[in-house]
């Protein structure tokens, strides 16, 4: 398995395993602040992300109504 693949499985995703990178380096104690900022902003990114996509995949999973008879 790839390291790629590895990260899919585990985050689910591309953009959940950015988030969760992201968040771990932000728990280390030696990170300076600009790379925090940084960091953090990468993340909230990610987030909304994942979200925009969560909520096309719902879209996508409704049933679409059936179209009126004629």
């Amino acid at each position: 398995m790839s390291d790629v693949d590895a990260h899919r499985h585990r985050y689910r995703s591309p953009l959940a395993a950015i988030v969760g990178l992201a968040e771990a380096a932000l728990l280390r104690d030696d990170v300076d602040e600009d790379l925090a900022k940084q960091l953090r902003a990468i993340s909230g990114l990610a987030q909304e992300a994942l979200a925009a996509d969560e909520r096309r995949e719902g879209r996508r999973r409704r049933p679409r109504p059936a179209p009126p008879d004629t």
